[in-house]
């Protein structure tokens, strides 16, 4: 069994993971970072870096916050930042889940004929025109499709905006399970950087937001709202068809 990045999937496309029978899993969350980022585990790593550095290196640290609340906040203000370039990221992925069946896809296939060899000169030529009249023919059924017209894709992106840009998408930290979370942990450190003039380097603070993770779900196994880790730990043992855990 493996696991692979949500991305940007629809939600039920990856609960399907956890019961399809597949050895394929998908985190809830965009990818493993997004797992780093809950609020309760940064101000652990915080408060834990702060409570350990040496008062000889306490600089590395510059003024940080250790408070949940101050954490929420400039989550949400990392999160807003980026909403524009990831509401085009989602409306292009959910953009190719749509299409993919009205639209049809141009598939790179070699011919059979052409694949498994053939003397005869006019059977090759006419494999190759008949392939590249049906890669006309997907073409020309792509290009017709409502959802590539440019009022419609100028709609979606608008509408994925607006859902993530809303009051309650931010103020209950959606974007935690939905943005893209290398790129989300990139900005909360920079803004660490910026605003509280820490100098951990990135290797230094994703480091310990992973030493803080194991700390802190251990002690509340509903961290993340639903228990992923257990999910998963039970989707591999029921192809192992081994009793689950508890």
């Amino acid at each position: 069994a493996f696991v692979v990045d949500r991305d940007y999937a629809r939600r039920d496309v990856v609960e399907a993971a956890f019961n399809d029978g597949k050895r394929r899993f998908r985190w809830r969350r965009h990818s493993i970072e997004n797992y780093l980022l809950e609020p309760a585990v940064v101000v652990h790593a915080l408060t834990s870096m702060i409570n350990t550095t040496p008062s000889s290196k306490r600089y590395l640290l510059g003024s940080v916050p250790n408070d949940e609340a101050t954490i929420a906040m400039e989550l949400r203000t990392c999160a807003q930042a980026r909403a524009p370039q990831e509401a085009g990221r989602m409306a292009y992925y959910r953009l190719w889940e749509d299409i993919s069946d009205p639209a049809g896809r141009i598939d790179n296939g070699l011919p059979t004929v052409l694949s498994q060899g053939s003397p005869n000169v006019a059977a090759c030529r006419q494999a190759l025109i008949a392939e590249v009249t049906r890669m006309i023919q997907k073409a020309n059924e792509t290009a017709a499709c409502m959802y590539l017209a440019p009022l419609a894709i100028q709609q979606r992106y608008d509408d994925e905006l607006a859902r993530i840009t809303a009051g309650g998408y931010m103020s209950q930290s959606c974007f935690l399970e939905e943005f893209h979370g290398r790129d989300l942990l990139g900005a909360v450190h920079a803004r660490l950087n910026e605003t509280y003039k820490m100098r951990l380097s990135r290797k230094t603070f994703t480091e310990a937001l992973r030493d803080a993770v194991h700390v802190v779900y251990s002690a509340n196994r509903l961290l993340y709202g639903t228990d992923d880790f257990l999910d998963l730990a039970n989707g591999v043992r029921a192809l192992a068809q081994m009793p689950p855990l508890t």
